[in-house]
Formats: structure tokens, sequence, C-alpha cells
């Protein structure tokens, strides 16, 4: 009796083996393998995307770093610092830059368009009144500033000014926005009372 039951359970083996698989196993496991594979397409999807936000926030960060540096430079020199009442805006004198032609003291005025998202420079000469540079972007048009403040204050009178700019550059996709903010203080070397 035994065999025979031994026999049976070979042969059923042997008959599932050459059967192969049901068409509801197939489905099953096509199912399954097509989830698995849409959650791996999906999370590439979004680290591509990921990745292309950052790389758009890194040009926009070294721009605006530029930009930074560049109002660092003047403001050293400058005096009479003179701050707009919701801190978006700073005008300052400095002495004539000879490189560039200029004869007299200068008065430079850095604003934020907000509507533009870019900060702004105009040149204006001191002495006669006359618009050297009219407002021109020093951000370039691949960065979105969406914050900047400035505040300035006087060491001791006369003295140093110690200027304060903050400014948050934004870079976003369809499905993301991430906002990066700068920081940069700076002394001036110019006195007034």
């Amino acid at each position: 009796m035994r065999m025979d039951a031994g026999r049976f359970g070979i042969r059923q083996i042997r008959d599932r083996k050459q059967r192969g698989t049901t068409l509801v196993e197939l489905l099953v496991a096509l199912g399954i393998f097509s989830i698995f594979i849409s959650l791996a397409i999906g999370g590439f999807i979004q680290s591509l995307a990921s990745q292309r936000v950052l790389l758009k926030l890194m040009a926009a960060t070294d721009n605006m770093s530029f930009a930074l540096e560049q109002m660092t430079r003047e403001i050293r020199v400058g005096s009479q610092f003179i701050v707009g009442p919701q801190g978006d805006t700073i005008e300052f004198i400095r002495p004539a830059d000879i490189s560039e032609g200029e004869s007299g003291n200068t008065r430079v005025r850095y604003v934020w368009n907000q509507g533009a998202e870019r900060l702004e420079r105009e040149l204006t000469s001191v002495e006669s009144g006359t618009v050297l540079a009219p407002q021109q972007a020093v951000t370039a048009d691949n960065v979105a500033v969406s914050y900047f403040h400035v505040e300035a204050q006087q060491q001791k009178i006369p003295g140093p000014w110690r200027v304060t700019m903050t400014s948050g550059i934004t870079a976003q996709d369809k499905r993301m926005q991430i906002t990066n903010y700068i920081q940069a203080s700076i002394n001036s070397r110019g006195f007034s009372d």
C-alpha cells in the first residue's frame, strides 16, 4: 500500500512539471512585478526632479553670491547709508571709480524689485544729480530673489557703518520648491557723521 501512495505522489509531481504555470499564477506574478517596477520608476523620476531643482538652486546661489560680492565691494568704501522703510532698499555714497571714468562721488542705490524677483542697482552723480546708470539688474534672469532685507547701523558717531544683508533665493520645479538664504555683514571703511 505504501508503494502505491509513493508512486501516486511522484506521478502527480511529474504531471505538474509538465503542465507549467496557470494563467492566474502568471497574472499574479506579472501584477507583483509591475508594482515593483512602478515604485522603482517613481523613485527614479523623483530623484531626477530633486537633482534638477538642486542644480538650479546651486546656479542661483552662485550668481547671488557674485552679486553680494559686488555690493560688498561698494559698501566697504561707502558712507552716509540710508535704508528704506521696509529694509528692501539701501542707498549710500561712494567715492568716484576712476577706472570707470567717474569724476565725483556717486550715489549708489540697490533695490529689491519684488515683482521681477531680482536685485537692481542705480548710479547717480552726487554733484550734478544726473543718472549715470539707470536701474539695472544685478542678479541673472535665472535667479529668483524671494527675500531681501538690509540693516545698517553706525558703530559710533563718527565711525564706520555695519551693513547686514540677508537674501533668499528660490528654485522650483513642478513638484517642489527650495529656498536658500545667504547673509553677508560688511563693515564700511568710509566715515560719516
